[in-house]
């Protein structure tokens, strides 16, 4: 009781409000027959939502973004577009999905099939793609630097490693082509 003495008279009604509508939750799935059939009757799109923002709270970001993946293709699904439809369409898949080529062999196993099957690009041709969008932003900040603007030391750490970047686009390009 020496929490409630601490309280305001609203929070006090507040807090026997939520107590009481906790207690009520508890006896209508103990009528129902339990948490199960409450999960079953749940939209799949709402379940990753639910477990998207529950790995949010935990700052889990490799399985919010695998999880969000999830939802976009889910509810893609849902509204009856699916990712062959989309291609046909003519929109670049090829900005959809990001992994690290470092990475390839553990994504690929941890990854659900669905989106391996949805993206359509080995994790050699996403770790191309994102080497290239490095030396896009490299060149820009290169060009920063000859108008003149004072860089950051994160923006003068990327040029450095720019040719790092080429021998392992030139890496890369030569697993593709075989040569």
């Amino acid at each position: 009781m020496a929490d409630s003495a601490n309280l305001s008279k609203s929070a006090l009604k507040n807090k026997k409000r939520a107590e009481k509508r906790s207690k009520a939750r508890i006896e209508q799935i103990k009528e129902n027959g339990g948490i199960l059939e409450e999960m079953q009757m749940k939209d799949p799109v709402d379940l990753l939502r639910e477990q998207l923002q529950e790995a949010k709270n935990n700052k889990d970001h490799k399985l919010a973004a695998r999880l969000r993946q999830q939802l976009w293709i889910a509810q893609d699904s849902a509204a009856g577009v699916s990712m062959k439809e989309f291609e046909m369409l003519g929109a670049d898949t090829s900005t959809c999905f990001e992994t690290k080529f470092v990475q390839e062999t553990k994504s690929v196993s941890e990854s659900p099939p669905s989106v391996l099957e949805a993206s359509g690009l080995t994790p050699t041709e996403k770790r191309l793609r994102t080497l290239k969008k490095k030396l896009q932003q490299i060149e820009s900040i290169k060009e920063k630097r000859e108008k003149g603007e004072v860089l950051e030391t994160t923006q003068l750490d990327k040029i450095a490693k720019e040719q790092e970047i080429l021998d392992e686009l030139r890496e890369i390009d030569s697993l593709l082509t075989g040569s």
